[in-house]
């Protein structure tokens, strides 16, 4: 019985995985389709970014091409918000490669950054994504440092989509260090 049910996940997995790549190819294959004849501008930056992490999660290889791709571009054209969201999306990708280095690198360039540009919810998101590496290496106290300084962020320009994945960052660092009083927002 045991060995039916791995089989069965065996094969949901691997169905699941196929179902993934078809939609991640005729996904980006409409994109790409677009691209020839793209102008250089802001919008085909922001589509290479859309390409990068949606491949981030199947494959991060292709995610890292194309957000180098943006990152190229952006910096020929000096698009400064681009510029950040490039960093910020190399940085996911290595993320989900597991290299918690470079991600960190990448994020760190991003962090400086948006530090310098007018949207503050770039800087929220990039501060979550490095609370994310150090989450993911165990490092709780220095996850919860910048997902609290994403929470103030967004709090402060009230950015309820932020909060809310703030909120649910810092509750998962609390269950995983098991103080469930803590997790509790007031």
């Amino acid at each position: 019985m045991r060995k039916a049910l791995i089989f069965l996940q065996l094969i949901a997995f691997a169905y699941g995985s196929a179902y993934a790549k078809r939609i991640d190819r005729s996904y980006i294959n409409s994109i790409l389709q677009k691209q020839p004849q793209a102008k250089e501008d802001t919008f085909l930056a922001n589509q290479l970014i859309e390409i990068s992490l949606f491949l981030s999660n199947t494959n991060a290889d292709s995610g890292l091409y194309y957000a180098n791709q943006c990152l190229i571009l952006s910096e020929k054209h000096n698009w400064k918000d681009e510029i950040v969201k490039s960093n910020q999306a190399i940085g996911i990708n290595y993320r989900q490669k597991s290299n918690s280095d470079s991600a960190l690198i990448f994020f760190n360039i991003a962090l400086q950054l948006s530090q310098n540009t007018k949207n503050k919810a770039y800087l929220s998101s990039v501060l979550n994504d490095i609370g994310l590496v150090y989450a993911k290496q165990s490092n709780y106290p220095k996850a919860l440092k910048f997902y609290l300084q994403a929470l103030k962020i967004d709090e402060n320009i009230n950015n309820k989509n932020g909060i809310a994945s703030d909120l649910e960052n810092i509750g998962g660092i609390y269950f995983k260090q098991e103080n469930d009083t803590l997790g509790l927002y007031k």
